[in-house]
């Protein structure tokens, strides 16, 4: 069965929740951190999580190198 995006929310500064059109416990999420349009890769880590309280999203979060929660563009995959 595919699985859409229903939304992203920004929670605050590096953090986000990606809701889908279904639960998604289940499933295994990985994500990246991608280049802005400028073509420059931004240096960074990034974590995924099943989302607390709502089965049908993940969490998603994003550090610069210093470990500060910083927004940054992702791509994540659910399968």
């Amino acid at each position: 069965m595919k699985t859409s995006v229903d939304s992203i929310s920004r929670l605050f500064s590096g953090a986000y929740e990606v809701a889908f059109d279904r639960d998604v416990t289940s499933c295994t999420a990985s994500a990246v951190i991608e280049s802005q349009g400028s073509g420059a890769v931004l240096g960074g880590q990034i974590t995924v999580a099943p989302r607390s309280g709502n089965a049908n999203a993940i969490y998603v979060a994003t550090f610069d190198y210093s470990g500060t929660w910083t927004d940054m563009p992702f791509s994540l995959a659910v399968h």
